[in-house]
C-alpha cells in the first residue's frame, strides 16, 4: 500500500512537470506568433496614427505577455481545477449523499459569498490604475 501511494506521487510530480513543461512551449509559441501579429499590424498603420500617438502607446501594442498567460496558464490551470472540484463533489456523493451533499452545498455556497471580498479589491485595484494612468496622462 506505501508503494503504491509513493508511485501516485511520482506519478503526480511527473504528469505536472509535464503540464508545466508543454505550458512553456505553449506559452512561447503563442507569445511569438502575437508578437509578429502586433508588429505587422503596428507596421501598417498609417503615418498620421503614428503622428497622433507617442512611441511608448505604438509599442503597448507589441504586449502580449498577458493575453498569451492567460491563453497558455489561466485558463487551463482554471479548468483543470474546474474539473477537480466537480470530480471531488461527485465521488463524494457517491460515497455518501447526506455528508456529500452537504459538503457540496456548503462550498457552494461560500464560493458565492467569497468572491465579493476579491472583487472589492479588483475594484481598489482598478481605481487606483485609473488614478496613476490619470496622473501620467495615460489613455
Amino acid at each position: 500500500m506505501l508503494v503504491a501511494f509513493v508511485l501516485m506521487i511520482i506519478l503526480e510530480r511527473v504528469m505536472y512537470l509535464t503540464n508545466v513543461y508543454v505550458h512553456v512551449r505553449g506559452f512561447f509559441n503563442i507569445m511569438g506568433n502575437l508578437r509578429t501579429k502586433s508588429l505587422e499590424k503596428a507596421l501598417f498603420l498609417h503615418q498620421g496614427y503614428h503622428d497622433s500617438h507617442t512611441s511608448s502607446e505604438v509599442n503597448c501594442m507589441s504586449n502580449v505577455d498577458n493575453v498569451s498567460r492567460l491563453v497558455t496558464w489561466n485558463f487551463p490551470y482554471a479548468f483543470a481545477h474546474f474539473v477537480g472540484i466537480v470530480a471531488a463533489g461527485f465521488y463524494l456523493v457517491k460515497a455518501n449523499l447526506k455528508i456529500g451533499g452537504g459538503v457540496v452545498i456548503f462550498i457552494g455556497f461560500s464560493e458565492r459569498i467569497l468572491p465579493h471580498s476579491s472583487k472589492k479589491e479588483d475594484d481598489k485595484t482598478t481605481s487606483m490604475s485609473e488614478k496613476v494612468n490619470g496622473w501620467r496622462g495615460g489613455p
